[in-house]
């Protein structure tokens, strides 16, 4: 239980201890209740996907906790008519968070219009995709006007969002990148400015993250930031 955070190892302690404790390992799909807040929800004992859904009436202040146990995706589904907040952005509607690494936790918390908030986050969690090996990495087309498909689909542009990929041919200069269909976001180096020809290399992996309006490029291959 090292890697897992304080809150969830204490839990899960009095749990094996035999006190009652709102513990529960989930190893299938399964829908969570306004009844069951403050549950710690964990994959133990998954061999595949587990998603869970948080209740889709919520009442303001409901608390659920989830933490990988198992390397299996374990994934949280706000429903159809909710979103999740990260970072003070709002993944769309009915978007999972999803995570494969063991050790990883986040808490979620409700407000009284259907959405829910991370209140705290151990690792990362990706934002409708798959976390693990080969995080929200692809193979890109196009130089200029790159697109990019993620499977699964990233599911909103959130600050702080990083993709690794594997450009389809190099940049001339001013460019763009599409992830799975969700709009042009114009590239930028950590100064500001347009890369520079080349500085996405396709004999190379490209990094890139979004800082909320652009994509900043981390390893440009000839510009010195």
């Amino acid at each position: 239980m090292r890697n897992l955070p304080y809150n969830v190892q204490k839990g899960l302690q009095r749990d094996i201890s035999g006190s009652r404790d709102p513990i529960e390992h989930f190893t299938a799909a399964d829908t969570l209740t306004n009844n069951e807040t403050g549950k710690i929800c964990t994959n133990l004992g998954a061999v595949g996907a587990v998603i869970i859904s948080l209740p889709t009436s919520a009442k303001k202040g409901m608390k659920f906790t989830f933490a990988v146990m198992a390397a299996q995706t374990f994934s949280i589904n706000p429903g159809a008519s909710g979103g999740i907040y990260v970072g003070g952005s709002k993944l769309a509607d009915d978007t999972d968070l999803s995570s494969s690494e063991i050790g990883e936790a986040v808490t979620l918390v409700s407000d009284d219009n259907g959405d829910w908030f991370v209140s705290g986050k151990e690792g990362q969690w990706g934002l409708g995709e798959t976390v693990g090996a080969g995080i929200n990495y692809g193979t890109s087309t196009g130089t200029d006007t790159i697109i990019l498909t993620l499977a699964p689909a990233l599911g909103a542009y959130v600050a702080g969002v990083e993709l690794t990929f594997k450009p389809g041919g190099d940049n001339t200069g001013a460019c763009t990148i599409n992830v799975n269909g969700l709009g042009a976001k114009n590239i930028k180096t950590q100064t500001g400015v347009d890369p520079a020809s080349a500085d996405i290399d396709a004999t190379g992996i490209a990094k890139v993250v979004y800082d909320g309006t652009n994509f900043v490029l981390l390893n440009p291959a000839t510009t010195t930031d």
